[in-house]
């Protein structure tokens, strides 16, 4: 899975999602127009670096939930940074399409001589990790 966010977030996205939302509820524009204009205002008091912050934090806000969704199932899967993003996005033609590739995670399933599988998990000790206060 391949991650992207918009590389230029404009209020046309903001008027692509408000048209999602009234199409799925069948409600009527004028019913969120308040929650609509308070997403552009938003939007326009951001610069696009903002904006790219923000959108890079609500792919890691999906990836999340796909790392949940694919343990709950029982399939593999693993985040990954450190990858080529501007390979991905030229393979992929993303930039066409005004993405840029965020963070990705392989999925599916192990072989099964995959000895690595039967390793013990190194984790950071919970004393190290929590602060109590």
């Amino acid at each position: 899975m391949v991650f992207a966010t918009y590389a230029n977030y404009t209020e046309a996205h903001v008027d692509e999602y408000a048209a999602n939302i009234i199409a799925t509820r069948g409600i009527k524009p004028a019913d969120i127009q308040g929650f609509v204009n308070t997403i552009k205002s938003t939007v326009k008091g951001l610069t696009q670096e903002q904006l790219q912050a923000w959108n890079t934090k609500q792919a890691y806000i999906a990836l999340g939930f796909l790392l949940q969704s694919a343990a709950l199932e029982g399939i593999d899967a693993c985040p990954m940074e450190g990858f080529d993003a501007a390979k991905f996005d030229e393979i992929l033609g993303l930039a066409d399409k005004n993405l840029k590739a965020i963070v990705i995670a392989p999925i599916g399933f192990r072989a099964d001589d995959d000895t690595y599988q039967f390793y013990k998990k190194v984790r950071t000790a919970k004393k190290d990790l929590f602060i109590n206060v």
